[in-house]
């Protein structure tokens, strides 16, 4: 038997990195990009289940649209990796993480992709400039 030893490395450089932040700064930083994130998608066609989410992940609901092609634009439109979910809700839910090295730029992409994607931030022609053309 042969320990992994990155792994062990690692958790244990997490558990300084926790004592030296505190684990409350950690929770509030957490719940922070889940609010800003939840409280954006508002202002989209698309849900979160449950009412009551976690702050370490967020489950999208896309009652109008198809959550395996939200997903793959995402992905390959705007380089943003979601998790898709599976099962009988496949077609209708993709869950987005808040744990780890997100930033603030971060959640603005993802939310600028789903404007773009759900048709929110299309621009309207310019009827002057079409007349031009």
């Amino acid at each position: 038997f042969t320990p992994a030893t990155g792994l062990f490395l690692q958790l244990h450089q997490r558990l300084l990195d926790i004592k030296q932040l505190t684990l409350e700064h950690l929770i509030d930083q957490h719940s922070s990009k889940a609010n800003i994130f939840r409280d954006a998608l508002t202002a989209l066609p698309l849900g979160v289940l449950p009412t009551r989410s976690s702050n370490a992940i967020t489950a999208v609901t896309c009652d109008k649209l198809n959550a395996p092609e939200v997903v793959n634009a995402l992905r390959v439109d705007h380089g943003i990796e979601v998790a898709p979910n599976g099962g009988d809700l496949r077609q209708r839910i993709f869950r987005v993480s808040h744990m780890g090295e997100h930033h603030a730029q971060d959640l603005e992409a993802l939310i600028e992709a789903l404007e773009h994607i759900t048709g929110r931030n299309q621009a309207m022609p310019d009827p002057i400039l079409e007349g031009q053309q």
